[in-house]
């Protein structure tokens, strides 16, 4: 199952940064998002003052801890779908503010998009990987701006499969996010042939990673190697 991002920038305590990476993607959910699998939600009372304050939000919701990825951006900011499919949901509920899902038949997956100032889609709709599907906000139990992420695996008629899981059937999105940029097994053999060396197990590591990281990593090799001998030889 490969989804890809579905934002280009993100907005760290106010500043405005391209998303052009796996990396910068966890970069700025540790600084300034929530990851999946936890509870940062705080007290159940800040948000409705029916719910008591000794339990979080999520665990009034009935959820193990947070579904999804919250990546923080500005208000505003475009919403790109991260996969062909059909809008089966255009929503605008209490908790998760407007909304939309996608259904991805092909991969038998639904991404989720919360929070959103406006949707631009409608039910029903076809669309593309990569078309602005809305803009992101601040709707629904927010403490800020961002964009809540979900991933849900389906069955062959769209039917969420997993429900039990503790996260409505919600699974963490960031090991199958991929970048435009991404590079294929096949592209990094071929960058390293074209280096001289083969690494079967770097080919693994590298695929699906972006292109700027590898050589960022690889540049950063290639001047420790040269310190290393320019050190050798100034003895």
């Amino acid at each position: 199952m490969i989804i890809y991002s579905p934002l280009k920038e993100v907005n760290i305590w106010g500043w405005t940064k391209p998303l052009e990476s796996l990396q910068d993607l966890k970069s700025a959910i540790s600084k300034s998002g929530q990851p999946f699998g936890v509870d940062q939600s705080g007290p159940a009372c800040e948000f409705r003052s029916d719910w008591p304050c000794d339990k979080t939000m999520y665990q009034m919701m009935g959820i193990s801890a947070h579904n999804g990825i919250d990546i923080p951006c500005a208000s505003g900011t475009k919403v790109y779908a991260s996969t062909d499919g059909v809008v089966v949901e255009v929503s605008n509920d209490i908790s998760a503010g407007l909304g939309v899902v996608i259904w991805d038949k092909s991969q038998k997956c639904k991404t989720v998009y919360w929070h959103n100032k406006e949707n631009l889609v409608s039910l029903n709709q076809v669309v593309k990987r990569g078309e602005v599907i809305a803009y992101a906000d601040n709707t629904g139990y927010s403490k800020g701006n961002h964009l809540h992420f979900m991933l849900k695996e389906t069955d062959e008629v769209g039917n969420t499969v997993n429900k039990d899981n503790g996260y409505f059937g919600a699974i963490d999105p960031i090991p199958h996010i991929r970048f435009e940029n991404s590079m294929s097994e096949t592209l990094v053999k071929a960058r390293q042939v074209c280096e001289g060396y083969l690494d079967p197990a770097g080919q693994i590591y590298w695929a699906d990673k972006d292109e700027k990281s590898y050589w960022i990593a690889r540049l950063t090799d290639k001047i420790r190697q040269l310190q290393e001998v320019l050190s050798e030889l100034q003895k």
